[in-house]
């Protein structure tokens, strides 16, 4: 344990919100919501070497202990600040509506409290960085997205007995009657991205090297440049550039908000109806989609500088991956 007084950590929230009744009977609130993580736990790793000062450097290692070395305490804390916009609509004429937007940034030094060592740089203060290494770990979480929208609906289609369609066929109203859709969209920004590189030549055990960053990165979506690699780039790789100094962590913090993987838009749907025989059957018909629109969601491109003479190359850059295409599910249950 480190000396002094252990620090248990605890939690500050605070919130604030309108909320106002508009026509057409929906009620729309808008809050602020935040919260900051005190004393957040994390592993301080005491056996981290000063910037280039090598294994020897290593404050263990004048007992021969050359491995990462854990000191768990309260010594971090996070930040989370959000605009939240919430619109419902009681149902009315068979139609009930839903939404919400969130405006949101979380920061933090590690990605949650643990008793692990999450720290990617944790070299201590020396003369070429009297602060030390900590502050670069600050930054925006893997889970942090800034922009995040939700829309819900239930409609019971408008025909059959008692609605604005219906038939004079009691034959055809039981047919066309009693069917519903339900639906939610879901729209989410991509998450920020680490950088790395394949190559570690800053001889500080406990912190690895990052490349630099030469120009803002464009965000270009076109096909892979190399045969070798068969993927699609999602940002230009010549933004960045290898990091060949011995005394130089980088110019990139642990994670960046400026350049976010991809995001995920979707819609599931579903159409069903109840059909009744004589208060005895009940019988239910059901088609349900997620994805119905079979939006393409793409991983998170590769992050990693492949280190190939003065360039990053490899896969960096490049989108590798997807998921989430359409399912269609069609069922039917008959309850007696």
């Amino acid at each position: 344990m480190p000396p002094g007084e252990f620090k248990r950590g605890y939690v500050q929230s605070w919130n604030f919100s309108i909320e106002r009744r508009l026509p057409a009977d929906v009620l729309l609130n808008v809050a602020y919501v935040g919260n900051r993580f005190v004393h957040e736990m994390n592993g301080r790793d005491i056996n981290a070497a000063p910037l280039g000062a090598g294994s020897a450097g290593q404050p263990l290692a004048k007992y021969g202990r050359f491995v990462t070395t854990p000191s768990y305490e309260g010594f971090l804390d996070s930040k989370y600040h959000s605009l939240q916009v919430s619109v419902n609509r009681r149902t009315a004429r068979g139609l009930y509506l839903q939404g919400s937007y969130t405006w949101s940034r979380t920061m933090a030094y590690t990605d949650d409290n643990t008793y692990g060592n999450q720290l990617r740089f944790n070299c201590p203060p020396s003369p070429a960085i009297p602060k030390g290494c900590l502050q670069l770990n600050y930054g925006p979480t893997s889970f942090d997205r800034a922009h995040m929208a939700k829309a819900a609906f239930v409609w019971e289609l408008p025909f059959g007995n008692g609605h604005v369609v219906n038939s004079s066929s009691r034959a055809v109203n039981a047919i066309i009657g009693g069917w519903q859709i339900n639906g939610i969209f879901t729209a989410i920004t991509g998450a920020p991205l680490q950088i790395a590189q394949s190559r570690n030549g800053l001889n500080t055990p406990g912190t690895p090297q990052s490349p630099f960053v030469v120009r803002q990165p464009e965000y270009i979506r076109d096909q892979a440049r190399f045969d070798t690699y068969s993927g699609i780039y999602w940002f230009n790789p010549t933004a960045f550039a290898p990091n060949f100094t011995a005394d130089q962590i980088g110019n990139l913090p642990r994670r960046v908000s400026w350049l976010r993987g991809p995001g995920v838009t979707q819609l599931d749907a579903s159409l069903f109806r109840h059909f009744r025989w004589k208060e005895r059957l009940d019988f239910e018909v059901r088609a349900e989609a997620m994805n119905v629109t079979n939006s393409t969601h793409f991983g998170d491109p590769n992050t990693t500088c492949t280190v190939v003479g003065n360039s990053c190359l490899g896969a960096f850059g490049q989108v590798r991956s997807a998921f989430g295409q359409r399912i269609v599910q069609l069922g039917a249950v008959a309850r007696f």
